[in-house]
């Protein structure tokens, strides 16, 4: 198990990929954190400048593990 302090706000969902690859958190800050899922490492990054303009509360992964999808409210 990991800590991060990556986001400034609540993190409202983790998920992780099917295939355990990678993990990921969504957060009120408007942002989203992308995992590696055995090394914890931070690989990537979702951010308000990429249209999340509020809280992004929840995210789920494509079955092959390639695309996510957010919702936010």
């Amino acid at each position: 198990m990991h800590s991060h302090r990556q986001h400034s706000n609540f993190v409202n969902c983790v998920r992780f990929s099917p295939d355990g690859s990678k993990c990921i958190t969504v957060s009120s800050d408007k942002k989203g954190l992308i995992y590696n899922g055995k090394t914890g490492e931070i690989v990537g990054e979702l951010s308000h400048e990429d249209a999340h303009t509020s809280s992004i509360y929840a995210v789920s992964w494509s079955p092959d593990s390639k695309r996510i999808q957010t919702t936010i409210y």
